[in-house]
């Protein structure tokens, strides 16, 4: 649901990453609200403030048992994610 929200806000309304960042915070905070996983929501939240895409981090942080995240030609995600020192470890393979 938090996926699908943050694609709406941006694509259809424009929102800033602050901004997305600024009312999942606020709806996650409402007492009749309740997510699984809400620790994850908010590291993604953090890294995605820090220039991962939200739906790398969620990603990336669900593979967190992984020793590597494998990503087929996305070399920008492997770049962001080793900037904001996430793991596992983003691996592009060589051509």
């Amino acid at each position: 649901m938090v996926l699908e929200l943050e694609w709406v806000l941006r694509a259809f309304y424009g929102f800033a990453t602050e901004d997305f960042a600024r009312v999942v915070k606020h709806l996650l905070g409402l007492p009749n609200v309740s997510v699984e996983e809400w620790s994850r929501i908010a590291d993604a939240l953090t890294w995605h403030l820090e220039g991962l895409d939200f739906a790398d981090a969620l990603h990336l942080l669900a593979s967190g048992h992984c020793t590597e995240f494998m990503s087929i030609d996305d070399r920008r995600f492997a770049r962001r994610a080793k900037r904001v020192g996430a793991t596992p470890a983003v691996v592009v393979p060589a051509r």
